[in-house]
């Protein structure tokens, strides 16, 4: 495995980036006391990247705004870590004098699925009254033929549950 670290395109030549199997890492530098979060992923060149320090997070579009002004959507899920990348994950960090690393992707992804029930909720609300209807007339079903078909069954002789019957 060949590891190259080197800087990433210019943001006004790529503003915006699809980032995939992300995760964010809160790090402190050598001789600083700021912790600043870090995005971390494969871009879809297929190359891992570190971003510049996080600045602004947007839970409902999914997008995050780094220190350098570039723009990065997150598709999909938090990634996974393997051994080959945290073995270049952690060359990164010795590269440039991290001191302290914790990962905070949760803290993320959480805001992200508390939006995604926020609005799932909210929509759910609009449609109160179809949603109650089906519910009593699922309620009405189960209460009012649930027990004539048991009655049926007993009394007419079929076989409530099929490991009853018998082949002859």
């Amino acid at each position: 495995m060949q590891i190259i670290i080197h800087p990433a395109d210019e943001v006004k030549d790529q503003p915006q980036v699809d980032i995939v199997a992300w995760s964010i890492h809160g790090v402190s530098f050598h001789n600083e006391n700021e912790v600043v979060h870090l995005l971390t992923g494969f871009v879809l060149d297929k190359k891992w990247r570190v971003t510049t320090a996080i600045q602004h997070f947007d839970s409902d579009s999914k997008r995050i705004t780094t220190n350098s002004g570039r723009v990065y959507n997150l598709l999909g899920q938090p990634g996974s870590k393997d051994a080959e990348l945290e073995l270049v994950w952690q060359i990164w960090k010795m590269t440039n004098n991290v001191s302290s690393d914790v990962d905070v992707t949760d803290e993320y992804a959480t805001k992200i699925k508390w939006f995604v029930m926020c609005y799932w909720t909210t929509k759910m609300s609009q449609n109160w009254p179809t949603i109650l209807s089906h519910f009593f007339l699922y309620l009405y079903l189960i209460i009012c033929h649930s027990p004539w078909l048991l009655f049926r069954e007993r009394h007419e002789g079929v076989a409530s549950d099929p490991s009853d019957q018998s082949i002859t």
